[in-house]
C-alpha cells in the first residue's frame, strides 16, 4: 500500500494537512484544556488565599492571646 493512502505523510509538508493537526485543527479541545487549566489554577489560588486567611486569623489570635497573658503578669503601676 501507499503511504499517502493509509495518512502518514510523504514529505514535510504534509505535516500541515488537517489530518496531522490533531486537536488542534479543531480549536474547542485547545480552549476546553485552557478552561480545565484555568479552573484548576482558580481552585488552587482559592484554596491558598483562604489558607492564608486562616493562619493570619490564627496568628493574630495568638498574639493577642499573648499580650493578654503579658498584662495579667504585669502589676498594675499606675499608682
Amino acid at each position: 500500500m501507499n503511504a499517502s493512502r493509509l495518512g502518514f505523510p510523504t514529505h514535510a509538508g504534509d505535516f500541515s494537512g488537517p489530518r496531522w493537526c490533531g486537536r488542534r485543527a479543531r480549536g474547542n479541545d485547545t480552549a476546553s484544556a485552557d478552561q480545565k487549566l484555568d479552573s484548576a489554577w482558580q481552585s488552587a489560588e482559592t484554596r491558598l488565599i483562604s489558607e492564608i486567611t486562616a493562619l493570619r486569623i490564627e496568628r493574630q489570635w495568638i498574639v493577642t492571646e499573648a499580650a493578654k497573658a503579658n498584662v495579667a503578669k504585669k502589676p498594675s503601676r499606675w499608682w
